[in-house]
């Protein structure tokens, strides 16, 4: 008979280390895991159940001008809160930054990247929000388009092709995967990351459609499809290779 399979629980609770708030989640693992997360920084340690405060308060303490060089460098990469989508800021995207021109002109808005320079045309009397939406919707298909290529690119190898391929705004995940259907979805902040990023995440959720765990097997085929897969994990995480942070 095929042993049930065990739930897992995760406690979260908060501390301060040198003026740092650092969350804590306690789950089923072995080692502890530090995490500098994006866009703003947000650090997470993901620790066993069995070890306290105390300890992990060192252990972080020991880390700290690591954390505080990488919580820098992801909100260098991270795109700047609060903005106006007016001439003269910057929008994120593929990795790069790039200056915006707001166009003001009739009819529908509509963005283009054009020499360098990211144009927005809109309504003299256009919104922020009316912008924004607008930023969004460019940022879509940009990324759909993008991941269909990959798709097509990486169909053949993985031997498996997702129904469909749909984009929306996640808080905690790059992407998922309905192993039934065979949906794959993509976090949208992906389209401001290095493209290799979204290659890892699309691969990642591809290879689900083989093995729907994450264990040994899983680990085995992306690595096969991708050897550096861990790099670009890290890269999109916010870390350095010689990190000991967390898993996306």
């Amino acid at each position: 008979m095929a042993s049930a399979r065990r739930e897992t629980k995760t406690r979260t609770c908060a501390l301060s280390v040198q003026d740092i708030d650092v969350e804590i989640a306690r789950k089923d693992i072995r080692t502890v895991r530090i995490t500098v997360l994006p866009p703003d920084g947000r650090v997470r340690v993901s620790a066993p159940a069995r070890v306290g405060d105390e300890t992990i308060r060192e252990l972080v303490a020991g880390r700290i001008e690591w954390i505080k060089k990488k919580r820098d460098e992801v909100r260098a990469r991270s795109p700047r809160v609060g903005l106006s989508y007016v001439t003269g800021e910057e929008l994120p995207l593929w990795g790069g930054s790039y200056p915006l021109v707001v166009d003001e002109s009739r009819g529908k808005a509509v963005v283009r990247l054009e020499g360098g320079t990211i144009f927005i045309r809109a309504k003299p009397a256009s919104t922020r929000a009316a912008r924004e939406k607008a930023v969004h919707a460019w940022y879509r298909e940009l990324l759909i388009e993008s991941a269909l290529q990959l798709v097509e690119a990486w169909t053949p190898r993985v031997g498996r092709r997702p129904s469909a391929v749909t984009v929306r705004r996640m808080k905690t995940k790059w992407g998922s995967c309905e192993i039934r259907s065979g949906r794959v979805c993509l976090n949208l902040e992906l389209v401001k990351f290095p493209t290799q990023c979204l290659e890892y995440v699309l691969v990642h959720e591809m290879t689900h459609l083989l093995e729907a765990s994450h264990g040994a097997r899983f680990k085995k085929l992306l690595a096969d499809f991708l050897p550096r897969w861990k790099e670009t994990r890290d890269l999109l995480n916010g870390k350095s290779r010689a990190s000991r942070g967390g898993r996306p």
